[in-house]
Order: structure tokens, then sequence, then C-alpha cells
């Protein structure tokens, strides 16, 4: 049952990756107050992205992610084993979810996820990119993890777990 809730948490972060190492030293914050702008708004969209989940508020988490981060859903939910899975981002979110309420301990490793995820640090990289390190507790095992974004008309959006 172990490797069904890695991959069920692999595919609603639309990536899979980490490992149970300690993260190398943070980048250092940007010097500029419109880097550190740049660098609060990535946040805020993680931040608001995983605040969604918890509250299985699908449309609103879908909101925080680039259009190609639902072909990669599509791509985790076939690893799980779901051979037509839905086509649109808030039904693929949904039907992880009830996967997981279905599977004894899966909600309570999602909840623990969602509970303790946390920015360690933020790299912007010219005007529309970006690197997330963040960690997370997953069956008690501090998990880091290296996601990118990119901006798009405007907005910050989470894009895949690249670790």
């Amino acid at each position: 049952m172990r490797i069904f809730r890695v991959l069920l948490v692999c595919a609603l972060l639309a990536g899979c990756g980490g490992d149970d190492e300690e993260p190398t030293a943070a980048p250092a914050r940007s010097a500029t107050p419109a880097a550190q702008d740049e660098e609060a708004a990535v946040r805020e969209v993680f931040d608001s992205y995983m605040a969604a989940l918890k509250a299985k508020d699908f449309d609103t988490a879908c909101s925080k992610l680039a259009p190609e981060t639902t072909a990669k859903l599509v791509e985790n939910v076939k690893r799980l084993g779901v051979s037509d899975p839905p086509e649109e981002c808030p039904e693929i979110l949904e039907l992880l979810q009830e996967t997981a309420e279905k599977e004894e301990g899966g909600q309570k490793v999602l909840d623990e996820l969602y509970d303790t995820a946390e920015v360690d640090s933020v790299k912007v990289t010219g005007a529309d990119s970006a690197t997330i390190n963040w960690h997370a507790s997953v069956q008690g095992n501090r998990t880091p993890v290296t996601q990118s974004a990119r901006k798009i008309d405007g907005e910050w959006k989470l894009v895949d777990v690249t670790n």
C-alpha cells in the first residue's frame, strides 16, 4: 500500500520526485524589492494551491496550475491504473481525492501532506520562471521537493515537480 500512497501524492502534485535527504542550502533571497515581491507571489500561489487541495476546492486548485500540468496529471493517474481518466483538471483531482479516501490511511497521508507542506525558498529566474524548494511530511518522513513555476498572462502558475 505504501507504493500506492506515494503514487497518489505524486499524482496530486503533478509530478513525481523527492527523497528523504535534507535539502541543500537554500538560495539567497533576492535583494531588490521587485524580486522579493515576485518571490512572495510564487509562495502565495503554492500556499493557495495546497489550501485549495485540502479544502477539496479543485476548481481553485486547478486555477493555480499551468496548462501542461493537467496533461501530467493524466499521465500520473494512468500510472495508478486508471485506463480512461478524466481530461479536465478538477475531475482528475476529484478522482484522486476519492481514490485516497477509499484507501486505508490514504486520506491521512494527504492531510499530512497538506498540513506540513512548507516553502523553504523561491528563486525567480528571469521575468517568467521560478523554482520552489519546499518540503512536506509523508508518513512521518520529511520529503524535500523542487517544483517549477512560470508566469502566464501575468500570473504565477505551478508547473510540476522536477526532482
